[in-house]
């Protein structure tokens, strides 16, 4: 039988395939377990329910992200910032930065800015 092993926050930690009387044995302290496959990176789990991620509202004009989840994470070129705004203007020098923004359970959105 199929099983997925989540934390508190449903975020699917481990997944596999045992004998359907051995699925309550799979979690730790601390972890819960449903009889179901699920995907670890595009699926997380709500009351016992494997579901999709929702999709990342935040959105990218010029140097502002607007729609973004409150809270959660902007990292620019690999450093990360709490925000806890629906938008963010960025103050950046001339180049190239990879921005992504990371809330629970939306999916991350990824953006590439130029200034």
């Amino acid at each position: 039988m199929d099983f997925t092993v989540y934390d508190a926050l449903g975020k699917i930690l481990r997944t596999g395939e045992c004998p359907e009387d051995m699925v309550p044995l799979q979690a730790q302290p601390e972890e819960a377990v449903v009889g179901l496959a699920s995907h670890q990176d595009t699926q997380y789990v709500l009351q016992g329910a494997v579901l999709d991620r929702p999709d990342n509202p935040a959105t990218l004009v010029g140097t502002a992200l607007f729609n973004l989840p409150v809270p959660c994470q902007i990292t620019v070129n690999g450093l990360a910032f709490d925000c806890d705004q629906a938008s963010a203007t960025l103050t950046l020098p001339p180049g190239e930065y990879a921005l992504q923004v990371t809330a629970w359970p939306y999916l991350d959105a990824n953006f590439t800015v130029r200034v």
